[in-house]
């Protein structure tokens, strides 16, 4: 069995500095975390590795890109063979409006976001979805978030994890 990787100190203060800025040189964290280029570069290689993280990416603000509403959308599929499911499931995952799509457990099966322009755009968006896939979806609510309070912010995560 393979054993746990552990984070250790320096390594939750780069991943914390990668958080806070997806495009930082390897220089720019050496300064502020006070850990040696070589040291940066090499604890990065064996945390992708051992796969800490997949890729580092830069936190966007739909707003700014001109999709300001989010919806959030809980959809009950019925007990469908999976082929339908996967094929339902690929055609979310092309969409570039779906920005976040989750299998879940409890009252519903599939959660989504989707980021429009307008709620017609939205509307447009859905209306597509349930033509397309209407005979495997039996119910579904729709959300539309007024507010983000906290956004996959991990950097009190990984100032917890114990060394």
């Amino acid at each position: 069995m393979k054993e746990k990787f552990k984070l250790d100190k320096k390594d939750k203060s780069i991943l914390i500095e990668l958080y806070k800025n997806a495009r930082a040189k390897v220089s720019e964290i050496s300064k502020s975390t006070r850990i040696q280029r070589d040291s940066i570069k090499y604890r990065m290689q064996r945390m992708k590795k051992n796969k800490v993280y997949h890729q580092i990416s830069p936190r966007l603000r739909f707003s700014g890109m001109g999709f300001p509403l989010l919806y959030k959308v809980d959809i009950n599929i019925i007990g469908s063979n999976l082929t339908e499911e996967d094929k339902f499931l690929a055609y979310l995952k092309a969409s570039p409006f779906v920005i976040n799509i989750e299998k879940i457990t409890g009252r519903w099966d599939i959660s989504l976001i989707i980021v429009t322009k307008t709620n017609h755009h939205f509307e447009e968006i859905f209306k597509d979805i349930r033509l397309k896939y209407g005979d495997i979806i039996k119910d579904y609510d729709i959300s539309t978030i007024n507010r983000v309070v906290k956004w996959w912010d991990y950097s009190a995560l990984l100032r917890s994890i114990k060394e």
